[in-house]
């Protein structure tokens, strides 16, 4: 793919400094909007959408009203609780983000030029290469802006920052493939490898998942580069049978590193800060989570717990 990183833009919903989750050393993760799953857990409920939505911070309010009064729609209120918004009125123009001088209000993700997004990446390039660390692109899903994402990762490389993909594996197996190539590892989530359940806790099947994992597996130039991760909620995809399947398509493809990821709670204000009740999960126990990658490593396989061994 011919991609001129300077007229190419994407939407993007934030950029997390000193991250140490999402890869090796130090990074910025940039996350990128639109994800066509609809993980039942997932913490980045504002990434979901492809278009404009509203985020509401209530604890920012200061109760001001001029949300209210610059609202085309009339969708939003202030009284003495608090900030309220009609989400049946609102046509998410974003006026009362403009509007509001506590920013309380915001879009969950701006328009930026592969330029713009670098110079936030660049900003902290000493801590990378003291690290070993880099950018990881992340979402969303990725593979939602193909074309934002390449070029991304290629001005990352050209200005010698490690890259790293974070993918659900969901969408243009071509364009994945293309950026593996290019890229210095993959994590690869895995969120079940039961067919039935994929669909009932995601919304998609998992075969195109599947088939753009076998791809990237048979070569091996990218074969080494992938790390197979595991989001983990107590009592929905944390069983033996789960890992089984899981750990069988592993050995298959000669895949050698896990990262399990124990649920978390850690979006449900973003689910309040989009008028969406927040699902409730729970964290397998540190108990089960050390007995499903003894499953793993008992073949062979790397195993990590998310979090434990940073």
């Amino acid at each position: 793919m011919d991609i001129d990183n300077g007229h190419i833009a994407g939407y993007v919903g934030g950029l997390q400094r000193f991250s140490t989750e999402d890869g090796f050393g130090i990074r910025t993760t940039v996350f990128l909007k639109g994800c066509p799953l609809r993980c039942q857990w997932c913490h980045n409920p504002e990434l979901i959408g492809f278009g404009a939505d509203l985020l509401c911070m209530e604890n920012r309010c200061i109760r001001c009203g001029r949300c209210a009064a610059a609202c085309p729609s009339k969708a939003a209120s202030v009284d003495d609780t608090g900030f309220h918004i009609d989400r049946s009125k609102c046509k998410t123009c974003l006026v009362c983000t403009q509007a509001c001088p506590a920013g309380a209000l915001r879009s969950a993700a701006r328009l930026m030029s592969v330029e713009e997004v670098m110079s936030e990446v660049e900003r902290d390039i000493s801590y990378y290469r003291e690290s070993g660390g880099g950018v990881t692109i992340s979402g969303g899903e990725l593979l939602s802006q193909p074309q934002f994402s390449l070029a991304l990762l290629r001005a990352a490389k050209e200005k010698g920052i490690g890259t790293a993909l974070d993918s659900s594996g969901y969408g243009s197996g071509d364009a994945l493939y293309e950026m593996a190539l290019e890229c210095d590892y993959i994590l690869f989530d895995i969120k079940t490898s039961f067919k039935e359940r994929h669909l009932e806790l995601t919304g998609v099947p998992n075969e195109p998942i599947v088939k753009n994992l076998r791809r990237l597996a048979g070569d091996p130039s990218i074969a080494a580069k992938i790390i197979i991760r595991m989001p983990l909620i107590g009592g929905v995809n944390d069983d033996a049978a789960d890992i089984e399947r899981t750990r069988e398509l592993m050995m298959q493809l000669h895949l050698t590193e896990v990262t399990l990821l124990p649920y978390h709670d850690l979006g449900s204000a973003k689910y309040h800060g989009l008028s969406i009740e927040a699902p409730r999960f729970v964290r397998p126990s540190d108990e089960h989570l050390h007995r499903l990658a003894e499953m793993f490593s008992s073949c062979g396989i790397n195993a990590e717990i998310g979090g434990e061994n940073k």
